[in-house]
């Protein structure tokens, strides 16, 4: 008995794991997004990256599914680098997007709105960072975790509802310069540390009940607690 389960143990053991695939759908003329599947059983699949003839500005939406060789992918995902340094100027993610992986829209210079599906559940690191020209942000209900510096050097984002989290992540908005004013929901009880740093024309008064990480609020405009504290100096 133990023979045969060690045999059959090896032999599982030797079974080649489903290799992820690649394929190229176009989008609009002359510009493809490239997808790699996650999950062969499920059919699920990520926006790897896109691929154009002649990069100029354009805007995209993304389709909730693709079919290649007769089998339909449902798109779960952007992944990592997907977008990143290109000259986008919209993309508009479909209902089915689940995650946001990290740098996905780094360093899009042109862009100038993202539309946040209401399925989102997560944003990874520096997605947008870099991102500005990138003018507002919608917060979808879904979400369920943040990573930090997502919108980090976004400089012409003035207006921010805070989504309805527990803790707001590091860097999180850190030298967006025309950031003017946040709105901060009952359910944030904490900021992490340089997470409004340098946002020199922030001004707003934060509830008591939130704790402030090491230099949140360091060099805002201004900065206060319900107390009257100075929270730009700490």
């Amino acid at each position: 008995m133990k023979q045969i389960f060690a045999l059959v143990l090896v032999c599982v053991m030797a079974l080649p794991a489903i290799a992820q695939q690649q394929f190229r759908e176009e989008v609009v003329p002359g510009i493809s997004l490239v997808y790699e599947t996650l999950d062969e059983q499920d059919g699920a699949v990520q926006v790897k990256g896109m691929e154009w003839a002649e990069e100029t500005d354009v805007a995209i939406a993304i389709p909730e599914a693709v079919t290649h060789n007769g089998t339909q992918y449902k798109v779960v995902a952007i992944g990592e680098n997907a977008f990143r340094n290109r000259d986008i100027t919209e993309v508009v993610l479909p209902q089915t997007i689940r995650v946001i992986k990290r740098n996905a829209f780094t360093d899009c210079r042109y862009m100038r709105s993202i539309v946040l599906n209401e399925q989102l559940e997560e944003i990874m690191f520096e997605a947008f960072r870099g991102c500005m020209n990138l003018q507002q942000i919608n917060f979808p209900s879904s979400l369920k975790r943040l990573e930090r510096g997502i919108f980090q050097d976004c400089f012409a984002i003035k207006h921010i509802d805070l989504p309805a989290l527990s803790y707001i992540p590091a860097d999180m908005f850190r030298y967006c310069l025309n950031l003017e004013s946040v709105s901060v929901p009952q359910t944030v009880k904490k900021i992490g540390t340089e997470t409004f740093k340098e946002c020199r024309n922030l001004k707003f008064v934060l509830p008591n009940n939130v704790e402030v990480g090491h230099k949140a609020f360091y060099n805002c405009a201004s900065v206060k607690n319900e107390q009257g504290a100075d929270l730009t100096t700490k």
